[in-house]
């Protein structure tokens, strides 16, 4: 009753024929939506989709969230872009070579209600959504090729992301990828939300290991490569510390 904006009482008064007025307020239909992890509120407007970023070229962000000024990354490898507040988003570019001494988006991975999928650059709408199906709700509308782009849009509608792919015929892929991203409630994280980032840490990576050695081989990037996902055996982690000089304890401690 609350959700339509009358009280218990009200409702009992037009029950027993009162004709008592009542008024339903934007924040009485602040809906729900009810999804695997329980509820979450909708946002309807895009108006409430209030922090946006957008990266292009090599690659400039000419807007960031919380009215933080334009700047331009030139590295190379997997660096974090943005997350919301409630941490059911988060996004993350990995950077290659454009071919004329700049940068350029190769692919992204993202990361919506705790399911992760990726973006390696095709010319269709082609997620590759980590060993599970995607989010129910979730819509893909457009291609990254299209005119309009490919725009995903989240289960409760409060993260809109946009990627349009740049056919360069230049650099090592030939192509640059840009995005443009809309949320209700942006963290102090990555790009987009934070003064300083670095490069995002192998176990902290949205990309899978065979991802990640299938964009540095593109990129010709020869050196931080690795990549972990669910599947990752421990022998494997301790393997990959021993290849790299790094203690098992220390890592294990790090972590």
């Amino acid at each position: 009753l609350a959700v339509l904006g009358r009280s218990v009482a009200t409702w009992a008064a037009a029950e027993a024929g009162s004709h008592s007025q009542f008024e339903i307020t934007a924040e009485a239909l602040q809906n729900k939506y009810v999804g695997s992890g329980g509820s979450e509120e909708v946002c309807y407007a895009n108006s409430e989709l209030q922090d946006e970023c957008t990266g292009w070229g090599d690659p400039h962000f000419s807007k960031r969230f919380h009215n933080l000024p334009h700047t331009d990354n030139y590295q190379l490898g997997v660096y974090p872009l943005a997350k919301s507040t409630d941490g059911t988003f988060e996004l993350q570019g990995f950077q290659c070579l454009a071919g004329w001494s700049a940068t350029g988006f190769a692919a992204f991975a993202m990361k919506i209600n705790g399911v992760t999928a990726t973006y390696l650059g095709s010319d269709t709408a082609n997620l590759e959504w980590h060993g599970v199906t995607p989010p129910e709700g979730i819509t893909c509308t457009g291609t990254p090729l299209g005119e309009g782009g490919l725009t995903i849009k989240s289960p409760n509608l409060c993260q809109k992301l946009w990627i349009k792919k740049d056919q360069t015929n230049k650099g090592l892929l030939g192509y640059m990828l840009n995005f443009g991203l809309s949320v209700s409630s942006a963290a102090p994280w990555g790009i987009c939300g934070a003064h300083t980032v670095s490069e995002v840490l192998p176990s902290k990576r949205l990309f899978n290991h065979a991802e990640m050695l299938h964009l540095c081989q593109a990129c010709k990037i020869e050196s931080n490569c690795e990549g972990f996902h669910a599947e990752t055996q421990p022998q494997d982690v301790a393997n990959l510390c021993r290849n790299k000089g790094i203690q098992w304890a220390t890592a294990v401690e790090k972590c």
